[in-house]
């Protein structure tokens, strides 16, 4: 029997607090202390976790990872906040699968600008996202502009409404990634992408990774132990950015170039709330349709356009599977998307340098009513005499080049061409090729843009 009167006279309060404590943890087993501990106040307990761990004869990081299970434990019935993933709930009765096809098709056209075959391959990867097991490969869906204000936040919020378990992000660490879709699966939808994503090679490689099935996993090691564990990595994945990132991710996925909006579009403005109800119905039946024709898609191996290369064959393998479901007119219409949109241009470029450079030519133009054409030679002239313009000292210190000129306008399908001078042959660009984007990018003064921030 230990007396703690005799021990305070001998070494003071200090030593009969040490005492009580030796004396409890006689009869105190480990799971009754972790109980006692999980019970007590953060700050009551982060003084006591040292000397508490030390009677136990554990580690302290090892006496925290205990005690914090049971708090969770404790706490499990109390109302948490959660990560808000909604699953569809497929639609009471069968789905024709051409309307269906049909009403997706006119609802993106409702709501943006969009080029040729681009609402369909958007109608047919939607589709895809709720079918996604049914098959081996997962194409990216990938959103990009030469420039802001051209529509992708706005098809991200169609989008957001009619994929399988939207997940939006519009910034995402590269352990989040892998977490997620481990933890809970569902569409990943990364806006803003341009911020971070041609920066992060762990990013890149993760996203990279859940392309194909059977390799859609990263290894990271867990726990104190340092375990491996397999975390999967496959899910839909849309993109949405300025620019493009990294050659792998553009080979792996089905690209959506947005323009902005010239002055003689029309759509409609899309409000989040009033499109919403429209728009879940179409998820619903997009989710029973994939759920009655799930059988057929596994099984399926639908042959592809022969211009494609085998990663764009495989990118639109699954997507050409659900148009030969559908039947009708969409096996040809998914065929004549996958050529058209696959001869897109892959190069990266400097986007605002692009709008720049259009600027100033539709100035060089506007100078001379009467000028058709301009060679190259004298287009980089006039622009390397621009005062208060980069031209000068744009090739680190040294005049902009035909070459960087051809670069920066390349994103807006414009080419330098061979043409007749008098007696000479000269290289240059024709007014005519800049009058798209001119339009698009210079004179319209309408954006494509989310305005739910207008409400």
């Amino acid at each position: 029997m230990v007396d703690f009167n005799d021990i305070h006279q001998e070494h003071g309060l200090g030593a009969v607090k040490a005492s009580v404590d030796a004396a409890r943890f006689v009869d105190e087993d480990i799971g009754a202390a972790i109980e006692r501990l999980s019970k007590l106040k953060p700050l009551e307990y982060e003084q006591k976790r040292e000397r508490e761990a030390k009677f136990l004869n554990v580690r302290v990081s090892v006496l925290d990872k205990e005690v914090g299970a049971l708090r969770y434990k404790d706490n499990s019935t109390e109302e948490k906040p959660r990560l808000g993933v909604h699953e569809a709930e497929p639609w009471s009765e069968p789905v024709n699968g051409k309307r269906l096809f049909q009403e997706l098709i006119l609802v993106f056209k409702k709501y943006l600008v969009l080029q040729e075959f681009q609402a369909e391959a958007l109608s047919l990867w939607c589709i895809f996202s709720h079918c996604i097991d049914a098959g081996n490969i997962a194409p990216k869906l990938l959103i990009y502009s030469p420039e802001k204000r051209c529509g992708k936040t706005t098809l991200l919020d169609v989008l957001m409404c009619l994929v399988w378990k939207p997940l939006p992000a519009s910034n995402i660490t590269p352990a989040a990634i892998f977490r997620t879709i481990d933890a809970i699966g569902g569409t990943l939808l990364i806006d803003e992408a341009d911020t971070f994503i041609n920066d992060s090679q762990d990013i890149s490689g993760i996203i990279n990774s859940g392309h194909r099935k059977s390799a859609a996993y990263v290894i990271r090691l867990v726990g104190d132990n340092h375990e491996p564990k397999h975390f999967s990595t496959w899910a839909p994945t849309i993109i949405a950015m300025i620019g493009k990132p990294k050659d792998t991710i553009t080979d792996r996925s089905i690209m959506i170039e947005m323009k902005r909006k010239r002055r003689d579009d029309s759509i409609e403005r899309f409000i989040f709330h009033k499109a919403e109800p429209e728009l879940k119905i179409l998820c619903r039946k997009i989710a029973r349709w994939a759920q009655d024709n799930f059988d057929y898609l596994r099984d399926a191996d639908p042959a592809t356009p022969e211009n494609l290369n085998d990663r764009a064959c495989d990118n639109w393998r699954p997507l050409i599977a659900i148009a030969n479901q559908i039947g009708g007119i969409c096996p040809k219409v998914s065929y004549d998307a996958a050529k058209f949109l696959s001869e897109i241009e892959q190069d990266e470029d400097d986007d605002s340098a692009g709008v720049m450079l259009l600027k100033d030519i539709s100035d060089i133009f506007d100078a001379e009513k009467s000028r058709s054409r301009i060679s190259t030679e004298d287009l980089l002239f006039k622009l390397n005499n621009m005062e208060e313009r980069p031209w000068v000292e744009w090739n680190r210190g040294n005049p902009i080049t035909a070459r960087q000129v051809a670069k920066h306008l390349k994103p807006f399908s414009i080419k330098p061409q061979k043409f007749r001078c008098g007696y000479q042959t000269s290289r240059g660009y024709e007014l005519a090729q800049f009058r798209d984007a001119f339009e698009r990018y210079l004179y319209g003064t309408t954006e494509q843009v989310n305005n739910n921030n207008d409400l």
